[in-house]
């Protein structure tokens, strides 16, 4: 049997030992996403920033498992439904940012069973999809 997900329900990406909370795109924003990626206005590099940015923005939901330098546990900061720009910036500093990228282009095409790193075909190495029925849901 297949799964399909409310645009409200929440979905864990493991990272290594870091948790991201995620949700499903809606068509809307899978054919926004399509767009970005198709368009010409400059080199592919600034398409997939873009595109990268906007994934983030539009599923990325909470993060456990960071901290800051000084021990103050790190929390994704919004302003209408996106996360700051801060906050995306020190998301991108971390060293498993391409991980999060490659699981989130994924989404692109619906919840994936496994991620798969893209160069090899294979499952990308300390990247899960944790998953139970509800876990996460928005009531």
């Amino acid at each position: 049997m297949s799964i399909v997900y409310r645009s409200t329900d929440r979905v864990m990406i493991k990272i290594d030992d870091i948790s991201f909370k995620v949700a499903p795109l809606t068509y809307a924003q899978k054919l926004e996403v399509q767009g970005m990626l198709t368009k010409k206005n400059g080199t592919d590099i600034d398409n997939i920033a873009k595109t990268t940015k906007s994934l983030i923005e539009m599923s990325l939901k909470d993060v456990k498992g960071l901290t800051y330098p000084d021990g103050e546990e790190f929390r994704l900061d919004f302003d209408g439904g996106k996360i700051t720009e801060p906050c995306f910036d020190e998301l991108m500093n971390l060293s498993l940012s391409t991980k999060l990228t490659i699981a989130l282009m994924q989404l692109v095409q619906g919840i994936p069973k496994e991620i798969i790193d893209t160069a090899t075909g294979k499952p990308l190495k300390g990247v899960s999809i944790v998953k139970s029925n509800g876990v996460g849901a928005k009531k």
